[in-house]
Parts: C-alpha cells; sequence; structure tokens
C-alpha cells in the first residue's frame, strides 16, 4: 500500500512538475509578448514624440510667418497711407499749377492787350505830331 500511495504521490508530483512547467512556459511567453508590446509601445511613444516636435517646429513656423505677414500688412498699409497722401498732394500740386498757368495767360493776353494799346497809342502820337507839324506849318505859312 505505501507503494501505491507513493506511486500515487509521485505521478501527482510529476503532474504538478508537468503543469509547473507549462505555466512556466505560458509564462515566458506572456513575458515575451509583454516585452514585445513595450518594445511597440515605447518605438510607438518615440515616434509620436518626434511627430509632436515636428509638429509644434511648424506651428512655430506658421505663427513666425503669420507675425510676418502681418507686419508686412501693416507696412503695406502705412505705405498706401504716404502714398494716398502724396497723391492728394500731387494733385492739389497739379490743380495749383493749372490755376497759375491759367493766371500766366491772363497776364500774358493783359501784357499784349497793354502792348497793343501803347502801339496804338504811339501810332496816334505820331499822327497827332504829323497834324502839329502840319497844323505849325499852315500857321507859319
Amino acid at each position: 500500500q505505501h507503494q501505491e500511495t507513493a506511486s500515487q504521490s509521485f505521478a501527482k508530483l510529476e503532474d504538478a512538475l508537468k503543469e509547473n512547467s507549462d505555466l512556466r512556459i505560458k509564462l515566458d511567453d506572456r513575458e515575451r509578448e509583454v516585452s514585445v508590446a513595450n518594445a511597440k509601445a515605447a518605438a510607438a511613444k518615440e515616434s509620436a514624440d518626434r511627430r509632436t516636435k515636428q509638429l509644434e517646429e511648424d506651428a512655430q513656423r506658421l505663427r513666425d510667418q503669420l507675425r510676418e505677414r502681418q507686419a508686412a500688412g501693416e507696412e503695406l498699409r502705412a505705405t498706401r497711407s504716404v502714398l494716398e497722401s502724396k497723391t492728394a498732394t500731387a494733385a492739389a500740386a497739379e490743380k495749383r499749377a493749372g490755376d497759375l498757368e491759367t493766371r500766366l495767360r491772363d497776364a500774358q493776353d493783359e501784357v499784349r492787350a497793354l502792348k497793343k494799346s501803347e502801339f496804338d497809342a504811339s501810332q496816334r502820337s505820331r499822327t497827332l505830331e504829323i497834324e502839329l507839324g502840319d497844323t505849325k506849318r499852315k500857321l507859319a505859312a
């Protein structure tokens, strides 16, 4: 009977050892799966970190471009304002020049009229001198 009990105990021990070996194999498999999963997770995190860094750099570059374009827009508005002011000044100067040209033409016309009047007066003066000379001769005769 002891031998039978020993045989049964031995069989139970062998079963327990086999089960322990099977569990050890399963545990090793799970540890490998966890290790692979951890490696994949670490690679994914590293990739996500790189992508995040790239996105942050892109966002900063876009913010810089936006600031540059806003500054360029401000500069353009200021330039436009100066240009509009200069255009208004130029228009006023052109009007003033037109007014001065009109006044110059009027003055030239007046000078021509005065010269004609002077010429007419000179002609009249000569005519009167001739008539005076004729009258003096007639009186002397």
